[in-house]
């Protein structure tokens, strides 16, 4: 059977010598800040698309938040309704197919 008493002085030795390392290694040195441009929108600023959206209070309102969407919505499915409009129906109807397949393969 091992000697506890030894073992656990030694271990309390090594203890030591690691704390003693750690103490005497030389801080870690930090990286500089890296420079924000003033330009960047940050924290502070908001994007001139997004301000849009918001109220007096600088808070996200809703409703304007709803019209956009419904608006950006409508303006999107008119450019696809363009789009369909001048494709044959027979290259809709592979498109549709292979999105068939692969929807199957996955």
């Amino acid at each position: 059977m091992p000697d506890t008493a030894a073992e656990l002085s030694a271990l309390k030795q090594q203890l030591e010598q690691v704390r003693e390392a750690r103490l005497s290694a030389p801080a870690p040195t930090t990286p500089p800040p890296v420079p924000v441009e003033t330009d960047a929108p940050g924290v502070d600023t908001i994007p001139e698309a997004l301000s849009d959206w918001l109220d007096e209070n600088g808070e996200l309102d809703p409703e304007i938040a709803m019209e956009k969407i419904q608006k950006f919505g409508r303006e999107w499915l008119e450019g696809f309704n363009e789009d369909l409009s001048d494709a044959k129906p027979s290259s809709i109807l592979a498109i549709f197919a292979l999105g068939v397949m692969v929807g199957k393969l996955s």
